[in-house]
């Protein structure tokens, strides 16, 4: 899963460059539920019309930085909404996305897939109860079976 890399030292010229967006979330990162609060936050203000999956992408990784390596994983997968509890009562459908992506050329860089999954999530269309996640674009997370 995530380990200190690139993505970590990016952290800094992200700050620099857009700093609205990367401290966007920062007063949950001290939460107890800090991985689940930034998904349910991500997900709420796709859902009201902000329409920008970077905020997440970035707190994630500030949030992973400052855990120890053994609660890594499972904040990790929270914060993409792949931990979330399926309704039992109703038909779901899962709708998946990916993070930002192309960032050493554009640190702004976004990805309208991440996004529209996270304007999904929770939605009910037809009957049907939507469920999200926004995976990696890291080739070893699937390499590893991360998906």
């Amino acid at each position: 899963m995530t380990r200190p890399g690139v993505e970590q030292e990016r952290i800094g010229a992200a700050e620099a460059a857009m700093p609205a967006v990367t401290d966007r979330y920062d007063h949950i990162l001290r939460a107890p539920d800090a991985p689940m609060r930034l998904w349910e936050a991500a997900a709420a203000d796709a859902r009201n019309g902000i329409f920008d999956d970077r905020a997440l992408y970035w707190a994630r990784l500030k949030l992973l930085r400052a855990l120890p390596d053994g609660r890594r994983p499972a904040a990790e997968r929270v914060s993409r909404g792949m931990d979330l509890e399926w309704p039992s009562d109703v038909p779901a459908a899962l709708v998946t996305g990916f993070d930002p992506f192309h960032l050493h050329r554009d640190i702004a860089q976004s990805n309208p897939a991440g996004l529209a999954a996270l304007a999904l999530h929770g939605a009910t269309i037809a009957g049907v109860h939507i469920r999200a996640a926004v995976l990696p674009v890291r080739f070893v997370d699937f390499d590893q079976g991360l998906v």
